[in-house]
């Protein structure tokens, strides 16, 4: 009987600081991440304590391209029972930057002891309303099963073909919108 690794399903947040090579408008890379830990979990990540340290332990460029490429570790922690997690990303896009908010997003390979190797999702939001916030989401096949063969990490039993990613997006489109009208017109 040969057993198959299950793959990753659920996701992680996030909250830290960063560094950026410029103003939040004109930067093109990260140089430092600090102070950054896991605030939930759910799936893969449910059984991991909030609080938790998380590295963020190389700089990297988003724009115009990603660099270096892939981010072999984007970030990596080890829960309580001393099991590692770990990112490495693969791809980055912009979906807002201005003077106010970065939000970006990509793509890359989720990593757990134990688990197969699994594509996921990794978003960062950071504007002038509240705190830095990072998240992960794997797109592994539902939590119990072998990916089989349906292709890499399940990634054909996932229904969302990244309609999440453009209502983040949007979304923050929104909240910029609004920030303006209401500066514009003030009280």
């Amino acid at each position: 009987m040969t057993s198959q690794a299950i793959t990753i399903t659920g996701g992680v947040a996030f909250e830290g600081m960063f560094e950026l090579n410029d103003t939040i408008g004109a930067a093109t890379a990260f140089t430092g991440f600090s102070g950054v830990t896991v605030t939930s979990g759910t799936g893969a990540y449910a059984g991991v304590a909030a609080g938790t340290a998380v590295s963020y332990p190389t700089p990297f460029q988003f724009s115009p391209t990603l660099v270096p490429s892939p981010v072999d570790t984007l970030w990596s922690f080890t829960d309580g029972g001393g099991t590692m997690h770990e990112f490495e990303l693969t791809s980055i896009s912009i979906f807002t930057q201005n003077n106010f908010t970065l939000a970006l997003g990509g793509m890359g390979i989720a990593k757990i002891d134990g688990f197969e190797d699994t594509i996921g999702y990794w978003n960062f939001m950071n504007n002038a309303f509240g705190p830095t916030q990072f998240e992960f989401n794997a797109m592994g096949s539902a939590e119990g099963e072998s990916a089989g063969d349906e292709g890499v990490g399940g990634m054909a039993k996932v229904p969302d073909g990244g309609s999440t990613l453009v209502l983040l997006g949007c979304s923050l489109l929104g909240v910029v919108s609004l920030r303006r009208k209401f500066a514009s017109h003030p009280a």
